[in-house]
C-alpha cells in the first residue's frame, strides 16, 4: 500500500474525530475553530458523505451547527455580547432572511 493510499484510508476517521474536537470546542466557547471546520466542510459534499461511515456520521454537519450555536448561547450570557454592532449586521441578517426565504419559495412552488 503506497503512503496516498493509506493517507486516503485514514483521512476521514481524522477528520471525525477533529470534528469531535471541534464540537467540544463549540461548546466551550471557541466557535471560530468550528466555524472554520464548518466553511472547509461544506462545499465538499463528497468528503462529508464519507463521514456517514461513522457513528453518528449522517448528523456530522447538523452537530457543528449546534455547537456553534451553543457556544454562542453560553458566551453571550457572559460580558460578551452576541453580535457586536456593525454596519454589516443589518445586511447581513437581510440576506439570510431572504435566501431562507428564496429556498422555501423555491422548493414548494
Amino acid at each position: 500500500m503506497g503512503i496516498l493510499a493509506g493517507i486516503k484510508s485514514l483521512a476521514p476517521f481524522c477528520l471525525y474525530a477533529l470534528g469531535i474536537a471541534a464540537f467540544f470546542a463549540g461548546i466551550t466557547g471557541r466557535v471560530q475553530w468550528t466555524l472554520l471546520l464548518v466553511t472547509l466542510l461544506l462545499p465538499l459534499r463528497n468528503v462529508v458523505e464519507k463521514l456517514q461511515m461513522f457513528p453518528g456520521g449522517n448528523q456530522y454537519l447538523d452537530m457543528l451547527f449546534l455547537s456553534i450555536f451553543l457556544g454562542w448561547l453560553f458566551t453571550s450570557s457572559q460580558k460578551k455580547p452576541f453580535m457586536d454592532r456593525s454596519s454589516i449586521n443589518g445586511p447581513a441578517i437581510f440576506l439570510i432572511f431572504y435566501t431562507t426565504f428564496s429556498l422555501f419559495y423555491g422548493t414548494y412552488s
